[in-house]
Protein backbone atom coordinates (compact mmCIF):
# COMPACT_ATOMS: atom_id res chain seq x y z
CA UNK A 1 0.00 0.00 0.00
CA UNK A 2 1.43 3.40 -0.66
CA UNK A 3 1.95 6.65 0.58
CA UNK A 4 -1.56 8.56 0.92
CA UNK A 5 -2.16 11.20 -1.39
CA UNK A 6 -1.00 14.78 -0.55
CA UNK A 7 -2.98 17.51 -2.41
CA UNK A 8 0.50 19.77 -2.14
CA UNK A 9 -0.59 22.76 -3.85
CA UNK A 10 -3.88 23.01 -0.86
CA UNK A 11 -0.97 22.70 1.71
CA UNK A 12 0.87 25.65 -0.15
CA UNK A 13 -2.26 27.77 0.01
CA UNK A 14 -3.18 26.76 3.48
CA UNK A 15 0.82 27.91 4.71
CA UNK A 16 1.10 31.20 2.22
CA UNK A 17 -2.81 32.50 3.05
CA UNK A 18 -1.91 32.56 6.68
CA UNK A 19 0.27 33.20 9.55
CA UNK A 20 0.24 29.70 10.80
CA UNK A 21 4.01 28.05 11.65
CA UNK A 22 4.80 24.57 9.27
CA UNK A 23 3.93 22.44 12.45
CA UNK A 24 0.23 24.17 12.49
CA UNK A 25 -0.69 23.53 8.67
CA UNK A 26 0.80 20.02 9.09
CA UNK A 27 -1.61 19.09 12.28
CA UNK A 28 -4.81 20.87 10.45
CA UNK A 29 -3.92 19.01 6.81
CA UNK A 30 -2.97 15.70 8.33
CA UNK A 31 0.93 15.81 6.59
CA UNK A 32 3.69 15.30 8.11
CA UNK A 33 5.95 18.48 9.25
CA UNK A 34 8.95 16.82 8.09
CA UNK A 35 7.44 17.04 4.57
CA UNK A 36 5.85 20.22 5.03
CA UNK A 37 9.08 21.95 5.88
CA UNK A 38 11.07 20.01 2.71
CA UNK A 39 8.30 21.28 0.61
CA UNK A 40 8.18 24.63 1.68
CA UNK A 41 11.81 24.98 1.71
CA UNK A 42 12.16 23.85 -1.74
CA UNK A 43 9.48 26.10 -3.75
CA UNK A 44 10.10 28.74 -0.90
CA UNK A 45 6.96 29.00 0.56
CA UNK A 46 8.01 31.75 3.28
CA UNK A 47 8.68 33.98 0.16
CA UNK A 48 5.29 33.62 -1.41
CA UNK A 49 3.64 33.92 1.85
CA UNK A 50 5.71 37.64 2.03
CA UNK A 51 4.18 38.33 -1.68
CA UNK A 52 1.15 36.76 -0.72
CA UNK A 53 0.72 39.17 2.24
CA UNK A 54 1.68 42.13 0.17
CA UNK A 55 -0.67 41.56 -2.69
CA UNK A 56 -3.31 41.00 -0.20
CA UNK A 57 -2.85 44.33 1.28
CA UNK A 58 -2.15 46.60 -2.23
CA UNK A 59 -5.25 44.60 -2.74
CA UNK A 60 -7.24 45.89 0.22
CA UNK A 61 -5.41 49.61 0.20
CA UNK A 62 -6.57 49.71 -3.32
CA UNK A 63 -10.33 48.78 -1.98
CA UNK A 64 -10.51 51.36 0.65
CA UNK A 65 -9.14 54.03 -1.70
CA UNK A 66 -12.00 53.53 -4.20
CA UNK A 67 -14.47 52.96 -1.56
CA UNK A 68 -13.56 56.44 -0.39
CA UNK A 69 -13.63 58.30 -3.27
CA UNK A 70 -16.42 56.93 -4.37
CA UNK A 71 -18.12 58.56 -0.68
CA UNK A 72 -16.21 61.89 -1.48
CA UNK A 73 -17.97 62.02 -4.87
CA UNK A 74 -21.14 61.56 -2.79
CA UNK A 75 -20.50 64.42 -0.77
CA UNK A 76 -18.97 66.49 -3.75
CA UNK A 77 -22.29 66.10 -5.89
CA UNK A 78 -24.69 66.48 -2.71
CA UNK A 79 -22.45 69.98 -2.09
CA UNK A 80 -23.22 71.07 -5.80
CA UNK A 81 -27.13 69.69 -6.05
CA UNK A 82 -27.07 72.02 -2.27
CA UNK A 83 -25.37 75.24 -4.13
CA UNK A 84 -27.76 74.79 -6.99
CA UNK A 85 -30.81 75.11 -4.70
CA UNK A 86 -29.39 77.93 -2.60
CA UNK A 87 -28.67 79.41 -6.24
CA UNK A 88 -31.90 79.25 -7.21
CA UNK A 89 -33.41 80.69 -4.17
CA UNK A 90 -31.07 83.58 -4.91
CA UNK A 91 -32.45 83.92 -8.86
CA UNK A 92 -36.31 84.60 -7.26
CA UNK A 93 -36.47 87.73 -6.51
CA UNK A 94 -39.39 87.17 -4.27
CA UNK A 95 -38.22 84.63 -2.11
CA UNK A 96 -37.87 86.25 0.55
CA UNK A 97 -41.30 88.03 0.65
CA UNK A 98 -43.23 84.98 0.61
CA UNK A 99 -45.03 83.39 4.04
CA UNK A 100 -47.17 80.99 4.59
CA UNK A 101 -50.46 82.29 5.79
CA UNK A 102 -53.22 79.47 7.75
CA UNK A 103 -56.45 79.49 5.53
CA UNK A 104 -58.26 79.22 8.55
CA UNK A 105 -57.21 80.21 12.19
CA UNK A 106 -58.36 76.93 13.74
CA UNK A 107 -56.75 74.98 11.22
CA UNK A 108 -52.88 74.70 10.76
CA UNK A 109 -52.69 72.20 8.01
CA UNK A 110 -54.18 74.21 5.44
CA UNK A 111 -51.82 77.50 4.32
CA UNK A 112 -51.66 79.38 0.87
CA UNK A 113 -48.56 81.19 -0.06
CA UNK A 114 -48.39 85.05 0.19
CA UNK A 115 -46.17 87.61 -0.71
CA UNK A 116 -45.89 90.98 1.57
CA UNK A 117 -42.84 93.78 1.94
CA UNK A 118 -41.96 92.19 5.03
CA UNK A 119 -38.93 90.06 4.59
CA UNK A 120 -38.86 86.35 6.19
CA UNK A 121 -36.56 86.91 8.24
CA UNK A 122 -36.86 83.23 9.68
CA UNK A 123 -36.74 81.98 5.39
CA UNK A 124 -32.91 84.18 6.04
CA UNK A 125 -31.70 83.18 9.14
CA UNK A 126 -32.41 79.42 8.06
CA UNK A 127 -30.52 79.92 4.42
CA UNK A 128 -27.75 81.99 6.33
CA UNK A 129 -27.11 78.34 8.51
CA UNK A 130 -27.29 75.83 5.66
CA UNK A 131 -24.98 78.58 3.74
CA UNK A 132 -22.44 78.03 6.91
CA UNK A 133 -23.15 73.98 6.95
CA UNK A 134 -22.27 73.53 2.67
CA UNK A 135 -19.09 76.31 3.70
CA UNK A 136 -17.79 74.20 6.56
CA UNK A 137 -18.60 70.98 4.67
CA UNK A 138 -16.62 72.18 1.67
CA UNK A 139 -14.22 73.40 4.06
CA UNK A 140 -13.11 69.76 5.20
CA UNK A 141 -13.99 68.07 2.36
CA UNK A 142 -11.21 70.09 0.71
CA UNK A 143 -9.17 70.61 3.39
CA UNK A 144 -9.31 74.18 3.27
CA UNK A 145 -8.51 76.51 6.35
CA UNK A 146 -11.02 79.36 7.52
CA UNK A 147 -9.06 82.84 7.80
CA UNK A 148 -7.87 82.59 11.39
CA UNK A 149 -6.65 78.87 10.91
CA UNK A 150 -4.47 80.12 7.93
CA UNK A 151 -3.00 83.21 9.83
CA UNK A 152 -2.77 80.89 12.85
CA UNK A 153 -0.56 78.67 10.16
CA UNK A 154 1.23 81.64 8.87
CA UNK A 155 1.97 83.03 12.40
CA UNK A 156 3.44 79.20 13.42
CA UNK A 157 5.66 78.83 10.30
CA UNK A 158 6.96 82.42 11.03
CA UNK A 159 7.69 81.22 14.60
CA UNK A 160 8.98 77.73 13.48
CA UNK A 161 11.57 80.45 11.08
CA UNK A 162 12.99 82.58 13.58
CA UNK A 163 13.48 79.74 16.28
CA UNK A 164 15.57 77.90 13.51
CA UNK A 165 17.31 81.45 12.86
CA UNK A 166 17.91 81.51 16.67
CA UNK A 167 18.81 77.94 16.92
CA UNK A 168 21.34 78.60 13.90
CA UNK A 169 22.96 81.54 15.10
CA UNK A 170 23.96 80.08 18.64
CA UNK A 171 25.08 77.01 16.79
CA UNK A 172 28.69 78.02 18.05
CA UNK A 173 27.93 78.56 21.17
CA UNK A 174 28.22 75.95 24.32
CA UNK A 175 25.42 73.34 24.24
CA UNK A 176 26.06 72.14 27.71
CA UNK A 177 22.96 71.99 29.80
CA UNK A 178 22.75 73.11 33.09
CA UNK A 179 20.83 72.46 35.96
CA UNK A 180 20.63 74.70 39.08
CA UNK A 181 19.38 73.84 41.95
CA UNK A 182 17.92 75.81 44.73
CA UNK A 183 19.15 76.17 48.49
CA UNK A 184 18.70 72.75 50.36
CA UNK A 185 18.29 70.74 47.36
CA UNK A 186 22.15 69.99 46.86
CA UNK A 187 22.28 67.72 49.26
CA UNK A 188 19.57 65.86 48.04
CA UNK A 189 20.67 65.33 44.72
CA UNK A 190 24.02 63.62 45.75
Amino acid sequence: MGAPFVDWEAVRLAYISSVKSYRQVANEMGVSYSKIRAHGKDEEWPAQRVAYQREAAERAIASGIAQEADRLGKIINAANAMADVIEGVFEDGQQFHRHLVPLRQDKDEETVERIFDKVDSRAIKDLTGALKDMTQVLRNLYNLPTQAEAEAQRIAAERLKLEQRRVDAESGTDKSIKVVLADGWEEMAK
